[in-house]
């Protein structure tokens, strides 16, 4: 699935947020760190190290289920 994605965004000619792409492990995109980490911060999402520590929403928010 994840081939998928990135496939997806390479290809689009939409405008897609391809900012809110990380990894299973909340890791930014390689060599794209800095806009990526800025876009994500004004989203309201903790970035820090390289990696999404915290988010509202998703995969790395603490909601509870």
């Amino acid at each position: 699935l994840s081939r998928l994605v990135g496939r997806l965004l390479a290809l689009s000619d939409e405008d897609l947020p391809w900012w809110r792409v990380v990894n299973s492990t909340g890791r930014l995109v390689p060599g794209q760190e800095l806009e990526q980490a800025q876009l994500l911060r004004s989203e309201g999402v903790t970035v820090q190290d390289g990696r999404v520590r915290r988010a509202p929403i998703g995969r790395f928010s603490r909601r509870s289920s």
